[in-house]
């Protein structure tokens, strides 16, 4: 079992005042979990698991925010990464549960082997904000940009290590692998006035659970393999907010372009699966194999309650996707 719990906070508040020519308000936190349940180095005649169980438990909460404070800067930015960058997108770190390693070594032979239950769990809850709340930014002398942005990524995998066994007879009754990823990305300007060039709110989460569960000739060699049930479930909810929400806003620019961009983009997926593989066997027999992938959330883009002005030029848009 593995559990990692963060709490992460970067932020700007009260009734001070801070001039400078840049601003930035960084939350940058990386968290993983990672669990796993080895079959252990054996010699012997009969041999009988009846639970098998590996849960990785991940949750992090982090935000970064500006709030009833005021800001004179050129360029501010208010930011929020977590699980950030490419050895998490490209490795897909997060949440990790893994059980049919052989962990003591590759020299398994029996010649009856029976697994009552052999279950992974991989939960990932990852929430996210960048907010600014009732602050008041630059003045009639001084425009300037505006950045809020959530981003990161949410990932969950449970899977079946390929086993190193020659068995006589295998029989596993229930193969149960789950993976989960739930929680929400938040980029929000709530109240107070500004004066600005250009603002830009942005959440953009990517999230994905992947359940992986294997047939019972995934890297075996037997005379006989029985797997009574092979289930795979992956669930993915997620919430992706990006909303201006009430305040006054004075936008100065001479580009005609978009100048205020309101947008939540959001990648979520789920797999469910049935690994195989070569089987030197006389008889398989597998009696169920269900696979379920669910992808439940929301993603939402807006702008509420807000008094925008274009001095000048420039566009406003609000994307969901």
């Amino acid at each position: 079992f593995a559990q990692a719990a963060t709490i992460a906070r970067a932020g700007i508040s009260g009734k001070g005042a801070v001039t400078a020519n840049s601003i930035g308000v960084y939350a940058q936190g990386k968290a993983t979990a990672t669990a796993e349940v080895g079959t252990p180095e054996l010699k012997a005649s009969v041999f009988t698991v009846a639970l098998s169980t590996s849960a990785a438990t991940l949750s992090a909460n982090q935000q970064a925010y500006i709030t009833g404070a005021q800001v004179n800067a050129g360029s501010v930015s208010v930011r929020s990464d977590l699980n950030e960058g490419g050895e998490f997108t490209s490795g897909k770190k997060g949440a990790n549960a893994y059980v049919g390693a052989t962990g003591g070594g590759t020299d398994v032979s029996v010649s009856l082997a029976g697994v009552g239950v052999n279950a992974a769990v991989a939960t990932a809850n990852m929430n996210n904000r960048a907010t600014v709340e009732g602050a008041k930014i630059g003045g009639a002398g001084l425009y300037g940009e505006l950045t809020v942005l959530a981003r990161g990524t949410a990932f969950a995998t449970a899977d079946v290590k390929k086993p190193d066994a020659s068995l006589s007879l295998a029989s596993i009754a229930v193969n149960v692998l789950t993976a989960v990823v739930k929680g929400s990305f938040a980029a929000t300007v709530d109240g107070g006035e500004m004066y600005l060039e250009s603002l830009t709110v942005k959440a953009a989460p990517a999230s994905e659970a992947r359940a992986y569960t294997a047939s019972s000739k995934y890297g075996v060699s037997a005379a006989y393999v029985s797997v009574s049930t092979n289930v795979a479930t992956a669930v993915v909810e997620m919430q992706s907010v990006a909303a201006v929400t009430g305040g006054v806003y004075h936008i100065r620019s001479d580009r005609e372009e978009d100048v205020v961009t309101v947008s939540a983009e959001t990648n979520a997926n789920a797999l469910a699966a049935v690994r195989s593989g070569a089987l030197d066997a006389a008889v398989e027999k597998v009696a169920v194999n269900a696979v379920t992938a669910i992808l439940r959330g929301t993603n939402e883009a807006y702008v509420k309650d807000a008094s925008i002005t274009f001095e000048a030029k420039g566009r406003i848009s609000v994307i969901s996707r």
